[in-house]
């Protein structure tokens, strides 16, 4: 029996040997160049669409002479689109593919919108601060927000687009867009961050603890602390929860509390709830809603954030779970 029990035990560890020689043996790269249609030079920006192509930008050719342009990936044949086809310009330096499947191309010299059909081009004539584009965002209302820079002006900035309007905001250096669990938007450029909670501005650089003010990269993480990429390496930023901006905090109502169960937010003078996030007292975002009411019973015994965002500002308070 003892043999037996050996010879199995033999034979299952040759058997995991096997599977994993052929797991790894299955794991393959495929590369593509300009000899398979792909639009030649550096690739700088990646996206897909909501039909599963993958969309390529490009901005330079290192062998030189420069060729840019876009590229569309269907999984078997490249398309590429140039300026013949309708592009601003040929030298890509983003790509956004929005809720509604338009495919947004920041270009050195204008905005190119592509319905799948039809280029539309928007440029500084248009309402935007400049025609060099630097990046493209949607945030989760299906605003656009562009980041641009004018060589002809020297101004620079972010355009926001709310499907009907452009507004400006100057003096903002953007190369990189992100938005935060609460909403906030967050710029990266030359010139360290802005943090924009839809009234007001806040400036974090250097001088703040950032590692370099130039900013190329940024990421919330599941615990709700920030990372931000720069040219001198990686800054990790955990946020304090603050009071809120509501002045008028008696106008929310958070019951019961304390809690064993589900919390009911309401509130007067006309206040809509966006969103209710609870977190933990160092920060990390442990559940989320759309509604006016959040279940904590499965939480720990303990103190809790409450998160409340809504039109008219965003508050916090403190709950407790029995």
């Amino acid at each position: 029996m003892k043999r037996k029990i050996t010879l199995i035990k033999k034979t299952f560890i040759t058997m995991l040997l096997v599977l994993s020689s052929i797991n790894i043996s299955a794991q393959t790269w495929t590369n593509y160049d300009a000899s398979d249609g792909l639009i030649d030079g550096f690739i700088n920006t990646i996206c897909q669409d909501t039909n599963e192509n993958l969309w390529f930008g490009s901005w330079g050719n290192a062998d030189g002479p420069f060729t840019f342009g876009l590229s569309k990936f269907d999984g078997s044949t490249f398309t590429t689109y140039s300026t013949s086809d309708g592009l601003s310009h040929d030298e890509v330096w983003d790509v956004l593919v929005d809720t509604d499947g338009n495919i947004w191309v920041g270009t050195f010299d204008g905005l190119s919108i592509y319905d799948g059909t039809t280029w539309t081009v928007l440029t500084s004539e248009d309402g935007l601060i400049g025609n060099e584009i630097k990046s493209i965002f949607q945030d989760e209302n299906g605003n656009i927000w562009v980041g641009c820079y004018n060589l002809d002006t020297g101004e620079y900035g972010v355009n926001v687009f709310d499907g009907t309007t452009w507004v400006s905001y100057f003096d903002i250096s953007v190369g990189t867009i992100a938005q935060s669990d609460n909403g906030n938007m967050w710029f990266g450029g030359n010139e360290g961050l802005s943090k924009f909670d839809g009234t007001n501005w806040e400036t974090l650089d250097e001088s703040d603890g950032l590692i370099s003010n130039s900013v190329r990269s940024i990421l919330q993480d599941s615990n709700g602390h920030f990372w931000f990429g720069t040219m001198l390496g990686v800054s990790k930023y955990e946020p304090v929860l603050g009071i809120g901006d509501i002045t008028e905090k008696k106008s929310v109502l958070v019951f019961p509390n304390p809690t064993t169960g589900t919390i009911t937010v309401e509130t007067r003078n006309s206040i809509v709830i966006n969103s209710l996030k609870i977190y933990t007292m160092q920060g990390q975002l442990l559940k989320k809603t759309t509604s006016e009411k959040i279940d904590v019973s499965e939480l720990a015994t303990g103190i809790y954030l409450l998160n409340i965002q809504t039109d008219k500002g965003i508050i916090t308070k403190k709950i407790i779970k029995i």
